[in-house]
Formats: C-alpha cells, sequence, structure tokens
C-alpha cells in the first residue's frame, strides 16, 4: 500500500499513463470501489462483493470495446484512472456513437499534481478518435473547474434514476 512517505519518495517523472487492457479489470475495480466509498455510494462491508461483480462487469465491457481507459501507474500500483464508455444512440447527421466519461479517481494523496487532467484528456482523446458525437459527464462539484478548463460546459438534461436504492428514496418522499 502507498504510505505518504512512500508518495514522498515517489518521483512523479515515473508515473506513467498507460491505456486499458482487459487483464486491468481488478485495478479498475479496486479504484473504482475506492472512489464510490469516497463518495458515499459503497460502504466498506459491500466491497468485497462489488469488486468480484465489478470485475466481470469491466473485463466484458473492455472486450466489447464498450470500454476504454486510462491507468495512471506507479512503479508499485495503479493510483489513478479515467474511463469512457461508448454507446450508440438512434442516428444523427453526423453519427451515432456517443461517449461518457466516468470512473475518474486519483487516491487522494496524488491529487492537484494534474494527473486527473491527463488522464481525461486521454479519455477524450479516446472518444475523439472513435469518431463520438459528444462527451458527457456527471462532476462532483470538488472537479467542475477542471472539466470546464477541458472544454466541457454545463448542458441541460434530465435523470430519472431507476437504482433500487433511488427509488426507495423517492417513494419515501411525498410528491409535491
Amino acid at each position: 500500500m502507498i504510505t505518504s512517505r512512500t508518495i514522498a519518495q515517489t518521483n512523479l517523472s515515473s508515473l506513467r499513463l498507460r491505456p486499458i487492457r482487459a487483464k486491468d479489470a481488478p485495478e479498475l475495480a479496486r479504484l473504482r470501489a475506492a472512489g464510490l466509498i469516497e463518495q458515499g455510494f459503497l460502504s466498506e462491508s459491500e466491497v468485497r462483493e462489488f469488486h468480484s461483480t465489478a470485475i466481470r462487469e469491466i473485463f466484458t465491457m473492455i472486450r466489447s470495446g464498450e470500454l476504454e481507459g486510462w491507468l495512471a501507474e506507479t512503479p508499485m500500483r495503479a493510483v489513478g484512472c479515467a474511463c469512457v464508455v461508448f454507446w450508440r444512440r438512434l442516428p444523427y447527421a453526423d453519427g451515432n456513437l456517443h461517449a461518457e466519461i466516468s470512473g475518474v479517481y486519483v487516491e487522494p494523496e496524488l491529487r492537484r499534481f494534474g494527473i486527473a487532467t491527463e488522464l481525461v484528456r486521454e479519455a477524450v482523446g479516446s472518444a475523439r478518435s472513435r469518431g463520438a458525437r459528444n462527451v458527457t459527464l456527471t462532476p462532483k462539484e470538488n472537479s467542475r473547474a477542471m472539466y470546464e478548463r477541458l472544454g466541457f460546459v454545463d448542458c441541460d438534461r434530465m435523470l430519472l434514476n431507476l437504482s433500487s436504492q433511488a427509488a426507495a428514496r423517492t417513494a419515501a418522499s411525498p410528491l409535491e
């Protein structure tokens, strides 16, 4: 495990970014779980079950071409990632491939060094090279400025969350 002492000794020039491969599914699942825990979407008691399911799903998505991504690695381990998920919609004049940036995560000790920015740039580059019409994302408030610097803009969208947890919250609160 990386500690503060290890990070102080790690030269960031030894950090490298590389495209993900199917065999990276366990590392992506580990980083995804860490991000979801930090955001309050996953509890420590749910990690084991989540991890095994996430490995299978990530592996399948990579193999099918639905998912591309980038890892940030020190010589010791993966410390960050950014993914882009592809899907098709009904045709537009300029195509029907769409993309979403998802799973952007950098371990807390390595934040504020521009790692997430570079990971997202690579993910956007993947979307651009595949001919996606647009790239969407759902930023957390503390990362909004980074995405704006990369050219993302706010747009009007609506969401109906169909997850069981969200449905339970909606059912518990009366409509106004």
